[in-house]
């Protein structure tokens, strides 16, 4: 899989239509309580083109969510971020 962002994103959660996070944003867990990794994993390339995600927040409201962040999980040889900044994270 290849996956290529063609335009900054800002995931303020103050701005209209945004919200805050309560898992990963790409390949998030499964609901579990487990300590293991239950949901799919991000496997392909994500080539950010250059651009910016913003203002990525996440809160788990007192949940013991585990695997966070803008990808849960990745795996696999080709698994791959590249060509992207963050800012604010």
């Amino acid at each position: 899989m290849y996956t290529r962002l063609d335009c900054d994103i800002d995931l303020d959660p103050a701005l209209e239509g945004r919200r805050t996070y309560t898992t990963a944003v790409i390949a998030s867990d499964t609901p579990d309580t487990s300590e293991y990794y239950d949901g799919v994993p991000f496997e392909g390339v994500f080539d950010g083109g250059g651009h910016v995600i913003r203002n990525l927040t996440i809160d788990t409201a007192g949940a013991h969510n585990r695997f966070l962040g803008l990808f849960g999980q990745m795996e696999g040889r080709g698994a791959e971020v590249k060509n992207l900044g963050v800012e604010n994270l």
